[in-house]
C-alpha cells in the first residue's frame, strides 16, 4: 500500500493536536512521528516541513476516516479570527498553541476519558462556588456540532431553589455529572450522570457505560441515592425554604465580622472566609470549637452546609468566628507562639511566624492583595487553575550552574531549557514529563535533600504535589529551583500531606526530592 501525502494545512501542528490532551491512543515514535488509533483503525502518520505523510494510507481511507478526524478541511484561520474579535485576552492563548486542531473523536472515547483520568475540561461549580457562563460556552461549541461535558459535582443541589444558579443542565451542557454526596444527603461515592437530547447518541453511551461499568454494583449506595430523591421529592421546599434562610441571615451577620471576611460567589451554600492565616482559622475552629471545616488555603477557608443543618449550627459557627475576630487572634498568636499553642490556638508543627501557612490548597481562589500584605479585600478575588497561584513569587532565584548530571550521562537531549510560566511563578521546564520518565529508567535516579544546595538546579523525576487537590507544585522534568523548594518546604512545615517526597521509601528522606542522576 502507498503511502497519501498531502501538504500540511495551515494551522495545523501534528505535535501539539496529539498532546495537548484530547487524545490518548497514540505513540510517539520519533519527533514529529506517531502512531494513533481511532475508529477501529491504526495510523502511522508525520509531519515534516512541508508534507503531512499518511503511511500506508489509501485515497479511500484517508477521504472517508483521517481528513475528518484531523478537521483538515475547516479554516481555523478564519476561527481565530472571530475568536480574537469577541476577546483579545485569548490571543496568548492561540498564539502559543497555534497548531492545535480539534480531534473528531468517536464520542464514547472523550466521554470515558473523560469519567476516568478525571481530564475534566470545565468544572462549574469550583469548590469555592464559582459558576461557568455555561450556557454561552454550550452555544458556541453547538455551533461546530461538539457536545459539551460539565464536571458539576459541587452544583447537585442547584436544581432546589432558584437563589443557587442554574444547572449546567439547564443551560444546555450535554452530558453534566452531579456527586450528590458533596452537597446532597447521599453516601460518599455517589453520583448521577444527566444527558441531554440532541447533541448525544444516548444508545452508544448507554452501549459503553455498561461496559466500563462495574457489574456488581452498591445496592447500599445506590439505595442512598434513591432515599435521597425521595426525602427531596416529599420535603424538599419547606427544607429548602429554611436553608435559604438560614444561609442568608448568616451571611448578613458574617458580613458585619472586622477581621474575618465573608468571600462572595455565586453559590450562597458555600462559606467562603478570608483571613489573614487560613491555616490559622481552620485549627482554632477544630481544636477550640471544635468546629470542622471542609477546607483551608493560605488565605481562606470553607464551610459546607447542608439542608439538616440545624439553626443552632449556624449560631455556633457564627458565634465561634465573632469571638476570633473579637479576640484579635493574629496579633495574639504573632507575637507570642507559646502562648499560642498552649492556648489550644494552633500545634507547634503548624506555627508560621509570617503568616503564610496553607492546610489543604483548592487551586481555584486567589486573594491578590494578600499576596502583598495581610490585608482582605473581598474585591480581591480571582480564579485560576493551580495551587501554586496563591502563593506568593518572589522572583528570587539563585544562579545555579550545576546543571542535571542527566545531562552528561544522556546527552541526547541537549534541548535548551525554557521558561514556562506555571501560574503564578516561573517553573524551567528542561523535558517532557515521558522524557524524564525515560532517561530516568535509563540512568538512575538521585534522592536529594531540600536543605542542600545541591537540589537546585536538578531535574525532577518525581510529581510533587498537596492533597487536596492534588494540584503538582512540580513535575517530572522540571528544573527544582528555590522558589519550588520554598513552597513545598512551607507545606511540609506546615504538616500538609505532600505527595512525591517519599519514593525513597524512609522517614529520613521526607524532605527529598527524587532527581534524575
Amino acid at each position: 500500500m502507498k503511502d497519501y501525502i498531502i501538504n500540511t494545512p495551515s494551522d495545523f501542528n501534528l505535535k501539539e493536536t496529539l498532546e495537548c490532551g484530547q487524545c490518548f491512543h497514540f505513540n510517539m515514535i520519533d519527533e514529529n512521528e506517531y502512531v494513533l488509533t481511532a475508529y477501529g483503525h491504526m495510523l502511522h502518520i508525520r509531519q515534516d516541513d512541508k508534507n503531512l505523510i499518511f503511511y500506508d494510507t489509501d485515497d479511500r481511507t484517508y477521504n472517508e476516516l483521517w481528513r475528518e478526524y484531523f478537521d483538515i478541511d475547516r479554516n481555523y484561520a478564519r476561527i481565530k479570527e472571530e475568536l480574537l474579535a469577541k476577546d483579545d485576552k485569548l490571543e496568548e492563548a492561540i498564539s502559543a498553541m497555534s497548531g492545535v486542531r480539534i480531534l473528531n473523536q468517536e464520542f464514547f472515547e472523550t466521554l470515558i476519558s473523560f469519567i476516568i483520568s478525571q481530564n475534566k475540561q470545565i468544572t462549574s461549580p469550583t469548590y469555592e462556588g464559582n459558576v461557568s457562563d455555561i450556557k454561552s460556552i454550550a452555544e458556541y461549541l453547538h455551533s461546530y456540532n461538539i457536545p459539551l461535558i460539565v464536571d458539576e459535582a459541587h452544583g447537585a443541589h442547584f436544581r432546589f431553589s432558584e437563589e443557587f444558579p442554574a444547572t449546567a443542565v439547564e443551560c444546555d451542557a450535554d452530558i453534566v455529572i452531579n456527586s450528590v454526596h458533596k452537597t446532597l444527603p447521599s453516601l460518599t461515592q455517589t453520583a448521577v450522570m444527566h444527558i441531554n437530547y440532541g447533541y448525544v447518541n444516548v444508545e452508544k453511551v448507554r452501549r459503553y457505560w455498561n461496559i466500563y461499568q462495574s457489574t456488581s454494583p452498591s445496592y447500599i449506595l445506590m439505595g442512598s441515592i434513591d432515599r435521597c430523591m425521595s426525602i427531596i421529592e416529599k420535603d424538599g421546599k419547606p427544607l429548602f425554604d429554611n436553608y435559604i434562610r438560614r444561609l442568608k441571615e448568616l451571611r448578613g451577620r458574617l458580613k458585619q465580622l472586622k477581621n474575618i471576611k465573608l468571600i462572595e460567589s455565586d453559590d450562597i451554600s458555600k462559606i467562603v472566609l478570608g483571613y489573614r492565616s487560613g491555616k490559622e482559622l481552620y485549627e482554632v475552629l477544630l481544636k477550640r470549637y471544635g468546629i470542622q471545616l471542609e477546607m483551608s488555603s493560605l488565605k481562606y477557608v470553607i464551610a459546607m452546609t447542608s439542608i439538616f443543618d440545624e439553626q443552632s449550627n449556624y449560631d455556633r459557627l457564627y458565634n465561634a468566628l465573632r469571638e476570633i475576630d473579637e479576640d484579635d487572634n493574629q496579633d495574639k498568636c504573632m507575637s507570642d507562639e507559646k502562648a499560642c499553642v498552649s492556648d489550644g490556638c494552633v500545634s507547634e508543627g503548624s506555627m508560621q511566624n509570617d503568616g503564610n501557612s496553607e492546610n489543604r490548597v483548592s487551586g481555584n481562589l486567589m486573594l491578590n492583595d494578600t499576596l502583598k500584605d495581610n490585608s482582605i479585600h473581598n474585591s480581591s478575588v480571582a480564579v485560576t487553575y493551580n495551587s501554586a497561584d496563591i502563593i506568593e513569587n518572589n522572583n528570587i532565584e539563585k544562579d545555579r550552574n550545576n546543571k542535571n548530571n542527566a545531562y552528561n550521562k544522556c546527552n541526547n537531549y541537549d534541548k535548551d531549557i525554557s521558561e514556562v510560566n506555571i501560574a503564578g511563578f516561573n517553573n524551567k521546564c528542561a523535558m517532557k514529563i515521558s522524557e524524564a520518565l525515560n532517561i530516568g529508567d535509563e540512568c538512575g535516579y538521585d534522592t536529594v535533600s531540600m536543605d542542600s544546595d545541591d537540589v537546585y538546579g536538578r531535574i525532577s523525576a518525581a510529581m510533587v504535589y498537596v492533597y487536596p487537590p492534588g494540584i503538582p507544585i512540580l513535575c517530572q522534568g522540571e528544573v527544582v529551583s528555590e522558589n519550588v523548594v520554598d513552597i513545598i518546604k512551607q507545606a511540609v512545615d506546615e504538616g500538609l500531606e505532600v505527595v512525591g517526597l517519599e519514593e525513597a521509601g524512609n522517614e529520613i528522606r521526607k524532605r527529598s526530592i527524587l532527581c534524575l542522576r
